[in-house]
């Protein structure tokens, strides 16, 4: 039988799963969704189609699986606790973000130049960690970062983003991608992003024609 935590965020999950495709941040069958419930957390199931789900793609489970929950749900259901254990995050989204993860192989801090992803994030950090998925030791080192700021690139991975709600952690992949994409743009173009993301208009806040 379905649970009913996974029903009721059933319409969260399915919304945010579209959209992760949508803005490019996810393959077919790439990143993971979850949502916390005090001391329960719904998660999607391992292998599942985020932008195609049914409420049997959703795994409830406590902070402590059990094995068969441990083998339905995400094979990253080990990050996700232990962020959740870290954090005051409510919520979690991890797409794998091409243009992000791009840029994060340049630096070691994205600082974005176009005036959204400046107002959003301010910057972003990237962490550098082996094994870069599935473990309780990444979690903790994800958890860190995820403490003080709303979103990670995980080098060569893909972006973690924590939120209130599923939508606001969501909304903080596709963002992190655009800002990401935007600064691949300039430098094809010729243009060195350090001195766009030092512009007057991104300080004030109004772009110039």
């Amino acid at each position: 039988m379905t649970d009913s935590l996974a029903l009721q965020d059933l319409s969260a999950f399915d919304t945010a799963g579209r959209m992760l495709l949508a803005c490019r941040c996810n393959n077919s069958h790439s990143g993971n969704l979850s949502i916390r419930h005090g001391h329960r957390i719904v998660i999607t199931r391992t292998g599942a189609m985020l932008a195609s789900l049914t409420a049997d793609d959703l795994v409830t489970t406590s902070f402590e699986p059990t094995e068969q929950e441990r083998r339905r749900a995400s094979s990253e259901i080990a990050v996700h606790l232990k962020i959740y254990q870290r954090t005051e995050h409510l919520a979690i989204a991890h797409g794998h973000a091409l243009a992000a993860v791009a840029v994060g192989w340049l630096t070691d801090w994205i600082n974005p130049i176009d005036v959204e992803g400046a107002y959003y994030h301010g910057g972003i950090p990237v962490l550098e960690y082996n094994p870069a998925t599935a473990s309780v030791v990444l979690g903790e080192a994800l958890g860190a970062v995820l403490a003080q700021e709303s979103v990670v690139v995980l080098r060569g991975h893909g972006v973690f983003a924590g939120g209130a709600t599923l939508e606001q952690a969501f909304q903080r992949v596709t963002s992190v991608n655009d800002s990401a994409d935007l600064i691949i743009k300039a430098r094809q173009l010729g243009l060195d992003p350090r001195q766009l993301a030092n512009a007057p208009y991104l300080e004030v806040g109004w772009i110039r024609d």
